[in-house]
């Protein structure tokens, strides 16, 4: 059976993005399995999952009703990308990044996007 070391308290994305450095590197996050937009204020469950096999974890979510979300890797990507376009950047604009990623599997062009950005 799946072991899953959570952490303590659940945790807003906008608290983990903003804390990434303090992350472990194999630190997941799953959200509730309804949730059909991303916000800065969703809450995340942190675990960790490494050398299960994917029945276990499947299992998991679907007994806590939670999906896989990001690794820590995926949001540092994703800021890093943020960052090389627009040296300060919104929390708007972080919350957009962060759903095009899920929702497309790539990153966002700033460029091509209308601004002020409101996905």
């Amino acid at each position: 059976m799946l072991q899953v070391e959570e952490a303590a308290i659940p945790s807003t994305l906008r608290e983990i993005v903003h804390n990434l450095n303090a992350l472990p590197r194999d630190n997941w996050l799953m959200i509730p399995y309804d949730t059909t937009r991303i916000s800065l204020d969703l809450v995340c469950r942190q675990v960790v999952l490494d050398d299960y096999l994917d029945e276990e974890i499947d299992a998991y979510c679907t007994r806590e009703q939670v999906r896989e979300f990001f690794y820590k890797d995926q949001l540092e990507d994703i800021c890093y990308n943020l960052a090389a376009q627009r040296r300060k950047y919104s929390d708007a604009e972080l919350e957009s990044a962060i759903n095009y990623y899920w929702q497309y599997d790539a990153f966002i062009d700033l460029t091509s996007l209308p601004y002020p950005l409101l996905m």
